[in-house]
């Protein structure tokens, strides 16, 4: 039977598995090395699409990345390629690094000026813990008294 070989504009992650196949050396017809490994690495190449967004990036990120490895005699692996991805894409001109901080500077301050934090969950700083204790008023009789306080081992009011 022969090997399909998978069309990276229908089948993206599958042909960017393939393509690591034969970037490490691995005959793209191995059915054995597929049986042991294939599906473990589709995760990888799905994960890779997402980071890179097109299947061209995806393989110029692999290409390169794998040639680094192999010049510095690294061992690597499809998800090696995608831990350092983010770090080669953002070297690529991929991702702003001024843009990604501003961005996060105006959601933080977005999200402590509208309260979206205010249930469950929520961190609350010590000022306004101790702040709300001066809220609490000494429990009252319904003429305005205050309760009075037993001692537990004699019934006595307490002092």
């Amino acid at each position: 039977m022969q090997y399909r070989i998978p069309d990276p504009k229908t089948d993206p992650i599958k042909a960017l598995v393939i393509f690591y196949k034969i970037t490490k050396n691995i005959e793209f017809d191995d059915r054995f090395w597929d049986s042991k490994n294939f599906a473990r690495n589709m995760l990888s190449a799905k994960d890779l699409l997402k980071i890179c967004g097109t299947f061209a990036d995806s393989k110029l990120c692999l290409e390169q990345l794998s040639v680094q490895f192999d010049k510095a005699n690294l061992s690597w692996t499809l998800e090696t390629i995608v831990k350092h991805a983010y770090d080669w894409k953002s070297k690529q001109g991929g991702i702003d690094g001024n843009n990604v901080r501003a961005r996060f500077r105006d959601a933080l301050r977005d999200q402590r000026r509208g309260g979206e934090n205010m249930g469950k969950g929520r961190i609350i700083a010590a000022g306004e813990i101790l702040g709300s204790l001066g809220d609490l008023e000494v429990f009252k009789e319904a003429d305005g008294s205050e309760i009075p306080r037993t001692d537990d081992k004699d019934e006595r009011i307490g002092d």
